[in-house]
């Protein structure tokens, strides 16, 4: 089992009702993180740094982000812009040696993932392969979408086809997660910031089916925070939830998102 975990950046922070921003949220993160990936050296992860018009985080924690990748961790690009503006900012993004990307929202499109691909771009991991929901957001569809990485067709960034752009797109793992209060059965991306109890089923239904996880969690989950029915806002959680990935998948490998095309076996859809 090959495994990716990957943390959204948002530079924001949950208060019941709402986000508020965090500047820090990085550092304030890694203060509870840094002795979980101590204890696990071999738990890497993939960091996704907002660069937008409302902040560049990337240069406000460069000597941060410098003693992750010299633990082994990646360094990406997470854009939470209007997609008129995504062109510049991916330059900027690149122009800082960045060559990762997730579209904040999940947001894609065929001028999007072109844009991505023209800017040098090699891998994005933007995609949620799931059902449309009445309360998605801005116009995320990912519903044709493949649950393993391919190449986007030009004609259609959501599948893959030929010809293709020259960007592999990594979807991240979307399986039936049971939330309190769901009145229907509902697909969500695997989260280790949720509750155990919750986690565990979900996880063990996907591991039964895939051959590599592509996890996503914002570094405020994992910190203190209000009563939540899926979000467990507990560092110990996290740690929990991952070491179950390890036993459930009778042992896997932690790689960053750069390392996954590398691995064997990857399943990449042909057109």
């Amino acid at each position: 089992m090959i495994v990716s975990l990957t943390f959204d950046v948002d530079c924001q922070t949950y208060t019941g009702d709402a986000t508020r921003p965090m500047p820090d949220e990085l550092d304030v993160a890694m203060r509870a993180l840094g002795p979980v990936f101590e204890r696990h050296p071999e738990w890497r992860a993939t960091w996704l740094l907002r660069i937008d018009p409302a902040i560049d985080f990337f240069a406000a924690q460069v000597r941060l982000l410098r003693k992750l990748i010299d633990r082994g961790h990646g360094v990406g690009w997470h854009y939470h812009g209007p997609i008129k503006k995504i062109g510049q900012f991916a330059q900027v993004a690149r122009n800082r040696g960045l060559d990762l990307s997730r579209v904040g929202f999940g947001r894609g499109s065929n001028q999007v993932m072109r844009v991505l691909a023209e800017a040098g771009f090699s891998i994005d991991s933007t995609a949620m392969p799931r059902p449309a929901y009445p309360w998605t957001r801005r116009g995320v569809d990912w519903t044709t979408t493949p649950e393993r990485p391919y190449r986007p067709s030009v004609a259609d960034y959501r599948v893959p086809g030929s010809p293709s752009l020259p960007i592999l797109e990594v979807p991240i793992s979307c399986t039936v997660v049971a939330a309190p209060g769901d009145g229907q059965q509902v697909v969500r991306y695997l989260n280790p910031a949720y509750r155990p109890e919750i986690f565990r089923k979900s996880a063990e239904a996907w591991l039964g089916r895939h051959s590599q996880l592509v996890t996503i969690t914002h570094p405020y989950e994992i910190c203190d925070g209000p009563g939540h029915g899926l979000l467990a806002f507990d560092v110990a959680a996290f740690e929990q939830n991952v070491a179950a990935i390890e036993r459930l998948s009778g042992g896997c490998e932690f790689v960053t998102l750069a390392d996954l095309p590398l691995q064997q076996p990857l399943e990449v859809a042909s057109g």
